[in-house]
């Protein structure tokens, strides 16, 4: 066992605040929303923050909008915004304005490559809320506790807070320093720090590390090319094959029962409390709007959910991320053996966005998740040096017989069915070679990534 040296890691920790702390966490979460869907409102409906320029190719003078991110995250528009909106001071204000907050997300949203009337603004809310802020903090903030196990941050804003759950394999500098003696002798060194909340309602946080050791097997000689699908997940060029467990599919009962309560009982997810709550959004907003001839008129109290809607709001929540997490490791578990049995990769890029707009495919093919597999052997080959090649999604890997290099067509032999899905194993005409079709796929994704390393090399 050797060690690599890993650039960009992120270190997951659960979080344990009070009840005090959570509450200013929930406050930090409302500020960026609250901050983040303002200026979103005022780019769309304001025209605050655009930069006119002549349509390209127009002849008749027209105009669009891009942002400039310069002035929509400049401190005089923070301060109106905190005038208006108080919540907004509750929240560290580097998660606002500095490129590792919301201003890289927004950066990513609104793409500046293309003018805002080719995009929809996007809004968070209740279905779709805001679980995360990220801001710079340095090391001097981390304090170690009897229990190894255990580490207290103190995280602005919200005070000294217990974690546990750090990677205490990674090693910095050498192999004998750990991230609590790293951080330790380093209390100035900068790292990014990102505080979540999942819809199950506990706490995270995770430091973004940007170089570390990771122990790994050293590198191996094999080759191999992966193949993926639905009913295996991966299948190997050497015959191994890794099932697709279908964890979704396992709950899917549970899953539409809690679906059915949720649609019953008075919440977001019921059609007459979404047609109530927005009436009653609209009864305030003319409230608001003509405040100064009110009399004696009670404000209107806003719709929320009921107890039991978020009883069971948070059972569905809790089974979508057991059903997330005994995927999310069982492809970790498929995707590290790949990496360290074989020194050169080769797999198939595929459009999974594409392939899922197919309605017949679309539940098993988020059941089975392979283009996160795919991802997870993506970035594991590059933190431990493995060569990875990929081939184009129309190479034909499936119909090309390994042995001869004969492509399956039945307008060379007519006897032949039309190639389609169901076909799952069959035998070359040219050289009577059985295949499956999985295998056989996997043997051609190497040897075509094969073929385009030597090309490289060339």
């Amino acid at each position: 066992m050797h060690y690599d040296t890993v650039e960009n890691y992120s270190i997951k920790c659960r979080l344990y605040p009070s009840k005090e702390q959570a509450k200013k966490i929930e406050n930090a979460l409302t500020a960026v929303r609250v901050f983040h869907n303002c200026l979103m409102y005022d780019i769309w409906n304001r025209g605050l923050h655009c930069i006119q320029k002549p349509k390209k190719g127009s002849t008749t003078g027209e105009v669009v909008h891009f942002v400039s991110l310069k002035t929509a995250f400049s401190a005089e528009y923070k301060n109106k915004l905190i005038e208006e909106h108080p919540i907004i001071k509750e929240c560290p204000q580097g998660a606002l304005t500095t490129n590792v907050g919301l201003k890289a997300d927004i950066q990513k949203e609104l793409d500046r490559k293309r003018p805002i009337e080719y995009q929809k603004p996007r809004y968070y809310n209740e279905l779709h809320p805001r679980l995360s802020y990220s801001y710079q903090e340095s090391l001097n903030k981390i304090r170690p506790s009897k229990n190894c196990k255990v580490l207290f941050v103190n995280l602005a804003m919200i005070g000294e807070v217990k974690i546990r759950g750090w990677n205490q394999k990674l090693r910095f500098g050498d192999t004998d320093t750990n991230f609590v003696a790293w951080a330790l002798a380093h209390p100035k060194e900068i790292v990014t720090v990102t505080v979540s909340k999942d819809l199950v309602g506990d706490y995270y946080l995770v430091f973004k590390i940007k170089k570390c050791l990771k122990p790994f097997p050293e590198l191996s000689e094999k080759e191999v090319g992966i193949d993926v699908g639905i009913k295996d997940i991966a299948i190997c060029s050497d015959g191994e094959k890794f099932e697709n467990r279908k964890y979704k599919k396992s709950e899917k009962k549970h899953q539409r029962a809690l679906n059915r309560r949720l649609s019953r009982r008075w919440g977001p997810s019921n059609e007459k409390y979404r047609a109530a709550a927005k009436e009653n959004r609209a009864e305030r907003k003319r409230f608001f709007d003509n405040l100064e001839e009110q009399t004696n008129e009670e404000i209107p109290q806003l719709i929320l959910p009921s107890k039991r809607y978020q009883k069971t709001r948070k059972q569905h929540a809790k089974l979508n991320r057991r059903i997330s997490r005994k995927r999310e490791l069982w492809n970790h578990e498929i995707s590290r053996k790949i990496v360290k049995d074989n020194g050169m990769i080769a797999v198939e890029s595929l459009n999974i966005s594409g392939m899922i707009r197919n309605k017949h495919l679309s539940y098993a093919l988020t059941d089975a998740a392979f283009g996160k597999l795919l991802e997870y052997i993506k970035y594991k080959a590059a933190w431990h040096g493995r060569s990875l090649q990929q081939i184009g999604a129309w190479t034909p890997s499936s119909k090309r017989c390994s042995v001869c290099g004969y492509i399956y067509s039945n307008h060379d032999h007519y006897h032949l069915r039309p190639w389609t899905l169901a076909i799952r194993k069959w035998n070359c005409p040219e050289c009577g070679t059985f295949h499956d079709r999985d295998i056989n796929a996997a043997r051609n994704i190497l040897y075509f990534a094969k073929g385009i390393s030597t090309v490289f090399a060339d």
